[in-house]
């Protein structure tokens, strides 16, 4: 067995159909309830029961497909489907409540599993043991994340510099000569080890897969701009490793501790990069001239400008090259630059759309379930907010606390329906309080947790509620521009449950609270025309797209 960690989100996004979409959503819910951010696993392996090749459901046939995450999750998936057994509706034995599913619970000692049919697709959820490690040894989440950035950073340099992979075979079978190139296995298995996993224990194979796809789109693209093909010799990630023939003060590091003088916190909010492909005699004088302006006396958004528009320079250029990369496991691999040049803010980029500042998508409705589960508690922890693009595509904004087990302030995530591209990045959050005051609603909303109410009594005394307004008020507004209140029948309904919620799961409660708010706040917003504008805005932070950010390359 090969099992692969992927994040609900990433499932989410390979899902086209509506009804199956919000299906899994309300799954996910279940089994992830009370956990921070339990993570999910599929089997990969071709021909094994219940492999997954990530495409959408049902896509090429309906053979059951399956999904492992933690004992308690699906436990809690058991418990709230009911106990005992379910029979699949295609079954002429269905006797208790046909096409839910079949549930087998976790008495005998077996791993507790479930069966259920969404359409025509049968799921199969079953607690693992390896929810502790990543699928590489015993490398967490972020270490692998780590290596797998090294990873890339060698194989491009490699491979671009060093000319390895010239005669290596084309196509998806392409990863396979990698494999058998001592002087880069040599290095990934040292970047492996550094962080206590092994690279040849099999399941290493999907990344050198990944390796060969990003290697082979990235040199396509740097050729089909003319000129040569690499101007590059240093291939960065941060100081905590330095790769061989690389310099040890990375410009990750140095840009990353100086982005706060342009009014960002943290570097991802300002480029997503996660290497940098430099050419080394010009690095000292970008350094240079990007500390003069962060130094001078200059606003924080002109210093940002003036940063964003010598970067595109280099980046035209090619030297200063950041490089954003997402696992790729299908040949062939895409790469496509953003905020690359001043065309790409004002002219076509998208599927017939226009650039960030002026194509125009449209607000396409939002979700704040608040009904109760068996436990009395808020059906789900999130708020759903959906833009559509005319020119095609389809994003789900997911509004979320920070942490799913306490307190904590929002995060805006999005992903694209049925794309390749599923998600496509948590927006800035102080970029998304800059789009509601753009519309003058942004005094509308507060993220601070605090400011909200903790417990019942606090909720009845309309702590947290937008000024001049009570809970019942702002409840009233979301279905009056029909929000979907899942399990509530109506706002009444959904006010009757925080109350109860708040006795159960506070934590969950002040969440809704914060989401209900930002609803409001943007419902505010009068004109349709203006509500596609902040729509649109948000899809565009969420791609790190547009002249507040930074340039990049973005290997998918």
């Amino acid at each position: 067995m090969a099992l692969e960690k992927i994040d609900r989100m990433d499932i989410l996004g390979r899902i086209q159909t509506h009804d199956v979409w919000h299906e899994m959503n309300m799954i996910f819910d279940l089994a992830d309830h009370g956990q921070s951010d339990p993570p999910w696993f599929y089997e990969s392996n071709t021909g094994t029961s219940g492999y997954w090749d990530k495409r959408s459901f049902g896509y090429q046939n309906k053979k059951m497909i399956s999904f492992k995450t933690t004992y308690r999750g699906i436990e809690q998936l058991i418990k709230a489907k009911g106990k005992g057994y379910m029979v699949l509706k295609n079954k002429s034995t269905a006797k208790k409540n046909p096409g839910e599913g079949k549930i087998q619970d976790s008495s005998g000692g077996k791993k507790p599993h479930i069966y259920l049919q969404l359409n025509a697709q049968t799921i199969k959820f079953e607690g693992t043991k390896e929810t502790g490690r990543g699928t590489q040894g015993k490398l967490s989440s972020s270490d692998m994340t780590k290596v797998q950035e090294l990873g890339s950073a060698w194989v491009f340099y490699q491979c671009l510099v060093k000319g390895r992979g010239k005669n290596w075979k084309s196509g998806a079978n392409g990863w396979l000569d990698l494999a058998k190139d001592e002087v880069i296995m040599g290095e990934l298995r040292k970047i492996w080890e550094w962080k206590g996993g092994n690279i040849d224990d099999g399941s290493g194979d999907q990344w050198l897969i990944n390796f060969y796809n990003q290697q082979h789109a990235l040199i396509e693209k740097l050729r089909s701009g003319g000129g040569a093909c690499c101007m590059f010799d240093q291939f960065t990630h941060s100081n905590a490793y330095t790769l061989p023939d690389m310099q040890s003060d990375s410009f990750m590091d140095w840009i990353s501790s100086r982005v706060g003088k342009m009014g960002v916190t943290g570097k991802d909010n300002w480029n997503p990069a996660d290497i940098w492909l430099i050419q080394s005699k010009e690095e000292d004088g970008a350094r240079k001239y990007i500390k003069g302006i962060l130094d001078g006396l200059y606003s924080m958004e002109r210093k940002r400008e003036m940063v964003n528009e010598y970067m595109r320079k280099l980046f035209q250029q090619r030297k200063i090259f950041g490089v954003s990369l997402k696992k790729v496991t299908k040949y062939p691999a895409s790469v496509k630059y953003f905020n690359h040049t001043t065309e790409f803010f004002t002219e076509s980029w998208t599927k017939g759309g226009k650039g960030t500042d002026t194509h125009e998508m449209k607000y396409d409705g939002a979700i704040c379930k608040l009904g109760l589960d068996k436990d009395d508690i808020i059906e789900t922890q999130d708020s759903w907010f959906f833009v559509d693009d005319p020119d095609g595509g389809y994003y789900k904004f997911q509004i979320k606390g920070n942490s799913t087990s306490s307190f904590s302030t929002l995060k805006y995530e999005a992903q694209a329906e049925g794309a390749g591209e599923a998600r496509l990045g948590k927006a800035t959050v102080a970029l998304v309080e800059d789009n509601l005051t753009r519309f003058s609603v942004g005094d509308r909303f507060t993220k601070d947790k605090e400011s909200y109410a903790m417990d019942a009594d606090q909720f009845v005394k309309n702590k947290g509620s937008q000024p001049g307004q009570t809970w019942q008020e702002m409840l009233k507004c979301l279905q009056t521009n029909k929000v979907n209140f899942g399990e509530a029948k109506d706002a009444a309904d959904a006010y009757s449950n925080l109350m109860i919620g708040f006795t159960t799961a506070p934590h969950v409660c002040n969440m809704k609270l914060q989401e209900i708010r930002w609803l409001c706040a943007f419902f505010a917003i009068k004109e349709q025309k203006k509500r596609d504008q902040f729509a649109t805005n948000m899809v565009w932070l969420s791609m790190k797209a547009g002249k507040a950010y930074g340039p990049f390359a973005k290997v998918y």
